[in-house]
Formats: C-alpha cells, structure tokens, sequence
C-alpha cells in the first residue's frame, strides 16, 4: 500500500509575522519600492562611481522609460518615475544648504563693511532713521531723495523691498556739478536682498562711485563721513 506523503503547509517566519502585526506578509510592495528607489539615490550620489557611469546609466534608463511609455501610451507616467532619483541626486540637499549659508553670509559681510565705511557698526546705529515709506525708484534704485527729505546729514533705513540703505547729504565741489545745485543726496543700498552687492542712486548726478560699490568706493565714503577730507564731497 504506498502512502502519500503531504507536505505541510509553510509557515510565516518571525519577521514576517512582526511585520505585519502578526498577520503573515511575505512581500511589502510600498517598502521594497522605498528601498529601491533610495538604493537608487544612493547610488547616484556615490562618490566612487565615475560621473560618466552615472550619466550613462541614467541616459539608459531614460531611453528605456521613454520607449516603455510610448509602448504603454503613458510616456508622461513613466518618465515621471524614473525622473523622481534624478532630481533628489541633482537637488543635493547639503549642497543647497551650503549655498544658502554661504549667500547669507555674503549678504552679512557686505553690509559689516558699509557700516564700517560710515564709522562702524556702533556709530551706523546711532544714525537717525529715515522712513521712506512705499517710495520707490522705476528701476528699483533709490534714486529719488532730495536734501528736503533728510533731516540729518547721514540716515539710515530700510526700503519696501526688505533692503538696508545709507543716505548721504552732501554738496560737491566739483566742476561739473555746479549747474546742478551744490547739494544732492546720494543712497547706498543693498541691490538684491539675496546678494552681497551695494549699489547708489542719487537724482541728478552721475559718475560718483563705481556700478557696483567696492573697495575704493567705501575708502572714498569713509572720506566722506568719518575723516571729512574727502576732495570734492562734504556733509551738509
């Protein structure tokens, strides 16, 4: 008499069971989907694959994504999946915090030397401020005020746009003023919030310091406003 011989049934394994909150699951889809596109990630971000291996694998699988997508008819959908570890790998969050760091900085030393060239940060905060209100030049500059508008000599403030400035009453001895009045204001602002660069604007005269507010310029500003020797500019 010849037996039959069963084989039991499989049983879950521990780890199966506690994953699933002891209801057995062999496969989790959504995690094995998350490890794979982390591996993914983690793969183009390696420092010790070669940059072209890594382009030519990613210009592999787009060409497989695009022909799978226009076999399927959703060339949109499947571009789109394969696009998600492309951009976390361009879009590296360390770098971009870095960046950030580093533009914030910049932004922070341009203004130390403005205040330094006006006497330092100590004396910059003692000058009156001047309220500008929602005033502001076509072009973004301010280049509006006139020695009617400043109370004192040298002010301060910060325009609509978020932006510090420093104004200046002065008169000019230069030649080529003289048809233009002795007394004018001249604003040094911050252009960009997001940048380090200083600029001025000033209504009617042209050629007083450089496009973009440098060192010669702040050496020329302290001239003006801290040793008052400066050649052709003075306080009013």
């Amino acid at each position: 008499m010849s037996s039959k011989i069963t084989t039991p049934p499989s049983q879950p394994n521990e780890a199966s069971w506690s994953l699933a909150g002891n209801n057995p699951s062999n496969v989790d889809t959504q995690e094995d989907q998350s490890n794979c596109m982390q591996t993914i990630v983690q793969w183009l971000r390696s420092e010790e694959n070669p940059l072209i291996l890594k382009i030519a694998a990613v210009t592999f699988a787009s060409s497989a994504a695009i022909g799978i997508g226009l076999l399927t008819g959703h060339v949109v959908l499947v571009s789109s999946v394969l696009a998600i570890p492309i951009l976390i790998w361009a879009v590296d969050e360390n770098a971009i915090v870095e960046r950030v760091e580093l533009a914030r900085q910049r932004v922070l030393r341009s203004f130390q030397l403005m205040q330094d060239a006006v006497g330092g940060v100590a004396v910059f905060n003692q000058y009156p401020i001047l309220n500008i209100g929602n005033r502001m030049g076509h072009t973004g500059y301010l280049d509006f005020l006139t020695p009617q508008d400043l109370t004192r000599s040298v002010m301060r403030g910060t325009d609509l746009a978020g932006r510090p400035f420093i104004s200046l009453k002065l008169r000019s001895s230069r030649p080529e003023d003289r048809s233009r009045g002795a007394e004018f204001v001249v604003t040094f602002f911050q252009r960009y919030k997001e940048e380090g660069r200083w600029v001025y604007g000033t209504s009617d005269r042209r050629n007083l310091f450089g496009d973009v507010i440098g060192d010669e310029d702040r050496a020329a500003i302290r001239q003006i406003v801290v040793t008052r020797n400066h050649p052709h500019f003075t306080l009013v």
